[in-house]
């Protein structure tokens, strides 16, 4: 029966249980996270100086699509990874305005680990 409800759980979580049975396992990763459900309507840009904001980012993103400046011989695009980000972004923010977004950012961190440049 609990096997049935961790499955259960996992499913409507979208998430897996990992458990573990010794001491230094359960002290090092047993930690007792919070969470916080915000529920709130559509975000109206024109009630605050949010809308600046939008405008702003979208400037850059068209600034971004229609910028040819890099070295044609690099493998990927480097506008790649911009414009998802502020694709993203501009998603958030038109969804949950900039207090949200501002809360949410620790989730994401925005620098990769991975160079998407090829060194030269």
């Amino acid at each position: 029966q609990l096997e049935a409800k961790l499955s259960k759980l996992e499913c409507v979580l979208n998430s897996a249980i990992e458990t573990a049975s010794d001491l230094v396992a359960i002290s090092k990763y047993g930690a007792k996270p919070t969470e916080f459900v915000v529920a709130s309507s559509d975000y109206d840009p024109s009630s605050a100086c949010g809308g600046e904001i939008l405008l702003l980012l979208e400037e850059y993103r068209k600034f971004c699509t229609s910028t040819q400046e890099f070295d044609p011989d690099f493998d990927i695009d480097p506008r790649k990874p911009i414009q998802e980000a502020l694709n993203r972004t501009l998603a958030v923010l038109r969804q949950v305005g900039p207090w949200a977004a501002w809360k949410m950012r620790p989730i994401k961190n925005l620098e990769t680990l991975t160079p998407y440049l090829p060194n030269k």
